[in-house]
């Protein structure tokens, strides 16, 4: 077997089809989110990059360490005052609805699902303008 054969063998192929992207130096974990990304920074947005929640502590059972379980979204943006947490997303597993529930649950808001740069675009163009309206 060559060498090059065995890195073919070793090569990990993503499971969703997703790939990663470098922006700004920066890997995003697939070329959804760095176009995301690129569309806050072209509205010129102030965001937060995969903040991290806390969704269980870690805990001990019968002498074995049991890690804590984490929900890392891809954005926090805020606006209109609001806190939003925004999660791109081509395809939903069944791990991140559970988690997903748990976050609105622990933090009382949900998580906007973003499948496209273009439903960020309708979604942050509808949520600007009802901030305005919320003012007048």
């Amino acid at each position: 077997m060559t060498a090059q054969h065995r890195l073919r063998a070793f090569t990990v192929v993503p499971k969703y089809k997703n790939h990663k992207a470098n922006c700004d130096g920066r890997l995003f974990d697939s070329t959804l989110e760095r176009n995301v990304y690129l569309k806050m920074k072209e509205l010129k947005l102030e965001v937060e990059l995969q903040p991290r929640y806390e969704l269980q502590a870690g805990f001990k059972l019968n002498g074995k360490s049991i890690r804590k379980i984490e929900y890392i979204p891809d954005f926090n943006l805020k606006l209109n005052g609001t806190l939003y947490t925004l999660d791109a997303k081509g395809i939903e597993t069944d791990v991140s609805k559970i988690k997903r529930k748990i976050f609105a649950f622990q933090n009382h808001r949900e998580i906007v699902i973003l499948k496209s740069v273009k439903a960020f675009a309708e979604w942050y163009g509808k949520t600007k303008k009802e901030g305005k309206n919320e003012k007048n």
